[in-house]
């Protein structure tokens, strides 16, 4: 609570206690997917590590086209 802004008002419950937590933090490490490599960690001190498969990079940048390119195979065609 001593961390937030002065324009940001705490909730009434938390205004009692200026050591109190929002948030407990924690690691985790996420793919491009949204699945859980490895974590989530609370409360303790880590070092998160996870194997990566270097064949789905060509998969996961079609599910990110942001600008509809990756859409027209006739433009693009297969790599």
């Amino acid at each position: 609570m001593r961390d937030l802004p002065p324009e940001l008002k705490p909730l009434p419950e938390l205004q009692a206690d200026p050591d109190a937590l929002l948030l407990r933090g924690g690691s985790a490490l996420i793919g491009p997917d949204g699945t859980i490599l490895a974590g989530t960690i609370f409360d303790e001190e880590i070092i998160l590590t996870a194997g990566i498969d270097l064949g789905r990079i060509r998969e996961e940048q079609l599910t990110l086209d942001v600008t509809g390119h990756y859409a027209r195979p006739d433009i693009i065609g297969p790599l």
